[in-house]
């Protein structure tokens, strides 16, 4: 068994100047020796040795050409001090900020342009706690208390993950719903609008794809938003009413094959009129499973796959589930209005190997 690394944080630091007395001790050289063949003044040395002056690139090369080691060695040592020095002068409370805002995944949600800030621990704070609309992080706890047991209690052990990046990517999916108009929750009319939804699957602009459905499901009362899950997040989809009136569902594409793609939609759809509509369902790829998964699943299998062509689909299986046909698929796929891509997911869930197809 490998052993397991050690976050090795030492409550002391070393500035490059004792390495600096150190070499000159090895050498027997003086100070003054030392400053007149680096042709630097007695003061400015002293200032080096102490820390208060920097190594730069020119001071390196001296520092390596005088006394051995590379330049490299000396701009990290450099580096390295001026991060001890940093991470030594910083308070509990700033330990705290810095551990929230990894949890919350703050450095991908720069990335992807959900909030700007620069290095800082104090503006990515601040950033992060005016995204999520709240004024200190105390109160980020206090107002996602139940979305964070209702994440714990969703995703599986079995996987890392973060509690507060699965927050932050609901949050944004919340922020981007804002800006769909949509009508009142309509469950009936979502009923009768899943033929269209489902034709939608022959699509091959991923663009338009995202359009249609969320020109659809708005006036239907649902919001549509597609966004990519931060480190720490691993949900393919998500379901939650923002209100009374409006549901959302949130697709991350962190599965990139359209068959799992159109799954998670449906599935999600399944959540939305058959479940609580005060629940939050998130689906994080695990094995965790309950009564509405499954009813969730059973539904998207039903409208992608209904049972009156079922039987076609598993005439599709060779008697050694290994080998299946193409055109077969193709022709198959056509005629009940799907994309092929979703019958071979669906072959593949039976145990058919997508590499198997020919």
């Amino acid at each position: 068994m490998m052993p397991r690394s050690i976050d090795f944080s030492p409550s002391w630091t070393s500035a490059p100047g004792e390495t600096i007395v150190d070499l000159l001790d090895e050498k027997g050289l003086s100070l003054d020796e030392f400053s007149s063949a680096i042709g630097k003044s007695s003061s400015y040395i002293q200032k080096l040795i102490d820390g208060q002056t920097s190594i730069d690139a020119q001071i390196a090369e001296k520092l390596a050409a005088y006394l051995g080691a590379s330049v490299s060695f000396w701009l990290n040592r450099e580096t390295q001090y001026r991060c001890d020095i940093e991470r030594l002068e910083e308070s509990p409370s700033e330990v705290s900020e810095r551990s929230w805002l990894s949890d919350i995944s703050a450095s991908d949600m720069i990335k992807y342009g959900w909030i700007k800030a620069d290095r800082s621990v104090a503006n990515r704070v601040k950033a992060c706690l005016e995204f999520f609309n709240v004024p200190t992080i105390q109160d980020w706890y206090a107002r996602y208390d139940n979305d964070l047991k209702a994440i714990a209690f969703r995703t599986s052990n079995a996987h890392e993950h973060k509690t507060g990046a699965v927050t932050a990517w609901l949050r944004y999916g919340a922020i981007k719903a804002e800006g769909i108009k949509c009508q009142s929750w309509n469950p009936e009319l979502l009923r009768s609008k899943l033929p269209e939804l489902r034709s939608i699957t022959r699509e091959k602009n991923p663009a338009v794809i995202i359009q249609r459905i969320q020109d659809i499901c708005s006036a239907c009362g649902v919001a549509v938003v597609v966004a990519r899950a931060p480190s720490g997040c691993r949900a393919s989809g998500a379901t939650t009413f923002l209100s009374s009136n409006i549901a959302m569902i949130l697709l991350s594409f962190r599965f990139r094959a359209d068959d799992q793609f159109w799954f998670t939609f449906f599935h999600e759809i399944g959540h939305v009129l058959m479940h609580d509509p005060k629940a939050l369902f998130l689906e994080d790829g695990s094995e965790v499973t309950s009564v509405e998964e499954e009813e969730a699943n059973e539904f998207a299998e039903s409208v992608l796959i209904p049972e009156n062509v079922r039987h076609e689909l598993c005439s599709l299986i060779s008697p050694s589930k290994e080998i299946v046909n193409a055109r077969r698929i193709m022709r198959f796929a056509k005629r009940i209005g799907i994309s092929a891509g979703i019958v071979v997911g669906q072959l593949q869930h039976k145990d058919i190997d997508r590499k198997s197809v020919v």
